[in-house]
C-alpha cells in the first residue's frame, strides 16, 4: 500500500509539472504576439502633445472645482482644447494611445507638462500672494490713498 501512494503521489507531481510547463509555454507564446501599435498618419507632435496635455490637466482641474458653473454656461473644454489646436477627439487619442505605449516618449511628455504645471502653479501663487499683499496695504487706514498716489515712475526714480 505505501508503494501504491508514493508511485501516485509522484504521478500526481509529473502531470503537475507538465500542466505548469504547457501554461507557461502558451503563455510566453502569446505574449510572442504583441503587435506594435503602427504610426498614425496624423500623429501630433510632442511638442503639442505637451502643450495639449498641459491644458488637460488644467481643465481637469478646473471640472473638479466649478463642475456647476462648467455644466450650467454649457462649457465643453475638451471641445475647446480641439478647437484651440486645430485637432479632433479620434487624431488625440491615437496619438496618446500612440505616445502611451513607448514608455520612454511618454516618461519625458509628461515629464515636460509636470514642469509647465509647476511654472504655472508658481506663477499664479505669485500674483495671488502679490494680490493679497495689496489688497492688505489698501484696506489699511494709514495707507487709504496712497497706492494710487504713488504712480510707477515715482517708484523707479526712488529705486535709482
Amino acid at each position: 500500500m505505501m508503494k501504491s501512494n508514493g508511485m501516485h503521489i509522484e504521478r500526481i507531481n509529473r502531470i503537475l509539472f507538465y500542466g505548469v510547463l504547457a501554461i507557461s509555454v502558451i503563455v510566453i507564446v502569446a505574449c510572442q504576439n504583441v503587435k506594435e501599435l503602427e504610426r498614425p498618419a496624423n500623429l501630433i507632435s510632442k511638442e503639442m502633445m505637451v502643450d495639449i496635455l498641459t491644458d488637460c490637466y488644467i481643465n481637469n482641474a478646473a471640472r473638479s472645482i466649478s463642475y456647476v458653473k462648467l455644466k450650467d454656461s454649457k462649457i465643453k473644454l475638451d471641445s475647446m482644447i480641439y478647437v484651440k489646436y486645430q485637432i479632433d477627439s479620434v487624431q488625440f487619442t491615437q496619438s496618446n494611445e500612440y505616445y502611451s505605449l513607448q514608455f520612454n516618449t511618454y516618461v519625458d511628455i509628461l515629464t515636460q507638462v509636470e514642469k509647465r504645471l509647476e511654472k504655472i502653479k508658481v506663477r499664479t501663487d505669485s500674483i495671488v500672494k502679490i494680490k493679497k499683499k495689496k489688497d492688505t496695504i489698501a484696506t489699511e487706514p494709514e495707507f487709504n490713498g496712497l497706492i494710487e498716489s504713488v504712480d510707477s515712475e515715482t517708484v523707479q526714480d526712488s529705486i535709482e
